[in-house]
């Protein structure tokens, strides 16, 4: 993994050289001017779509757009590639040293074939998790947290269409009060809206959603996945947020509108007839004070086949496919 960190800087730095090569030839193999950089055609193809597609990143370079682009967007965000991949590599030096210190060798092969990230604190608990009447997959999926365990696994009754509202109303306009609630409860508001929304007959009729994901470890865990995925094209590779999930429909809210999706952009298809979620506006009206993020909550407990990643305009770019709620 610390070579995946090597070629995001070597990305980086050789721009200019890649510039004047794709200047010297369009028609030159798209593979041809990856291997020109100083850095061996074995680790070039380990990395040449981890993060993003080499035809993509051309693409941008034959426009004319500079280095520096590649590095900050123009809004008041940044996704900085050399930092990134600096903590990047740190936090998979991390996650080895944990699966190393694992005695069960088989649980930490299925923890690294996950293809996911995890902390060291994370893997500690899953250790301890083993103690537990706990499968590995189990351990794995609640990511060693024992209250996530309890939010994808308890039931809960389905309270009055008032008190959702209440609960769903703080969410999105309260926040920080809402998750130190949900914490003092024991996660009972997520497992109520998570029930809420599976308990709907309605799907949503859109095709696609979209979301601007500013978590630091989220992106760190999509880079990874992404990784994964470069290496087993065929392996369905999957991701989970493990909390509730705010997109929307509205492509403009992101790019327009708001500048949400100034780090990582995230681009989720095959939700037509199958997701289903919260439409925001239509529950709260005008209780809404972020109306205009036109926003489609999704249950904590969705996951998603990881598709492909790459850059644009200085922005990560992650397509994911809807599995299940």
């Amino acid at each position: 993994m610390l070579q995946l960190g090597k070629i995001i800087n070597y990305a980086k730095n050789y721009t200019d050289d890649v510039v004047r090569l794709v200047k010297q030839t369009d028609s030159q193999p798209v593979t041809c001017v990856i291997d020109s950089l100083p850095i061996s055609p074995k680790l070039a193809g380990n990395l040449a779509t981890d993060c993003f597609q080499r035809s993509d990143v051309l693409s941008f370079l034959r426009s004319g757009g500079s280095a520096k682009k590649l590095v900050k967007f123009s809004h008041e965000g940044s996704l900085n590639y050399s930092q990134l991949s600096d903590d990047f590599i740190n936090s998979c030096d991390e996650m080895a040293m944990a699966i190393d210190d694992l005695n069960d060798r088989s649980f930490a092969k299925r923890i690294s074939s996950s293809g996911d990230l995890f902390s060291y604190d994370e893997i500690c608990n899953m250790n301890d998790c083993m103690k537990l009447e706990m499968t590995a997959d189990d351990i794995i999926r609640c990511r060693g947290d024992y209250a996530l365990y309890g939010i994808l696994k308890d039931e809960v009754k389905l309270l009055s269409l008032d008190k959702i509202k209440h609960y769903i109303e703080e969410y999105v306009n309260k926040l920080q009060v809402f998750k130190k609630n949900d914490s003092a409860s024991n996660f009972e508001y997520t497992k109520i809206i998570n029930k809420f929304i599976k308990s709907s007959n309605d799907t949503i009729g859109v095709d696609t959603l979209y979301r601007g994901e500013q978590s630091r470890f989220q992106i760190k865990r999509l880079l990874k996945l992404l990784a994964e995925k470069n290496k087993h094209p065929d392996k369905l590779v999957k991701y989970t947020p493990d909390h509730l999930f705010s997109t929307t429909d509205d492509l403009s809210v992101l790019t327009d509108k708001y500048e949400y999706a100034d780090k990582c952009f995230i681009k989720i298809i095959g939700v037509k007839g199958k997701c289903k979620g919260i439409d925001v506006n239509k529950l709260l009206d005008t209780k809404n004070k972020f109306f205009n993020q036109k926003e489609i909550l999704l249950p904590s407990t969705c996951e998603f086949e990881v598709v492909e990643g790459h850059i644009e305009n200085g922005r990560l770019m992650v397509t994911l496919r809807f599995i299940s709620n």
